[in-house]
């Protein structure tokens, strides 16, 4: 007949063995390539979002020295560049996003 009581040490090898058993949810295999990978990816998000503002900035100094509208087209650029910037940062980081994704769920399929 099985102890109705378990000790503590019962309990926690229980539960070690259950965590054991679970399987791995996102299995990730870090290397010196997955650093530098990501640390390119990461300058890019960044260069993307200011030469987008610095991009928009030039335009609307051009603007302003053409029409003679000063500070109106620094100000409306800007805040169109940096939109700009956002949006490209979002579409950079969602890609990445969705190739880590299938990329795990291939490494999982072939642990299988």
């Amino acid at each position: 007949m099985k102890n109705q009581n378990p000790t503590e040490e019962e309990v926690l090898s229980e539960k070690i063995a259950l965590f054991r058993k679970k399987p791995v949810l996102f299995p990730q295999k870090f290397s010196q390539d997955t650093g530098k990978k990501q640390a390119v990816s990461f300058f890019r998000v960044g260069s993307e979002f200011v030469s987008a503002i610095i991009a928009s900035v030039l335009l609307g100094l051009g603007v302003d020295a053409i029409f003679e509208t000063q500070p109106f087209g620094i100000l409306g650029f800007f805040i169109m560049g940096s939109i700009a910037g956002f949006l490209n940062i979002f579409r950079i980081l969602r890609k990445m996003n969705d190739e880590s994704a299938s990329k795990t769920e291939n490494e999982t399929d072939a642990h299988l």
